[in-house]
């Protein structure tokens, strides 16, 4: 499976909500591993974790992704 920027993303279960808000970046591993995931909306509201531990299953913060 690819996420919106076309790299490898893994199971949908292993990353929950995150695949498909409209806040939330996936981040290359340096190495080659597997991708981070940002969230956006730590950057105005500190509520949301920068980098939120997977799977993310119920964020108050979650906006689909358009074309999700």
């Amino acid at each position: 499976m690819k996420d919106r920027e076309g790299q490898a993303s893994g199971n949908v279960s292993a990353i929950g909500q995150c695949l498909t808000c409209a806040h939330a970046r996936s981040i290359a591993h340096p190495h080659g591993g597997d991708a981070y995931w940002r969230c956006g909306l730590s950057d105005t509201d500190k509520r949301f974790p920068k980098y939120p531990r997977l799977p993310v299953n119920d964020c108050a913060g979650y906006v689909p992704h358009e074309g999700a």
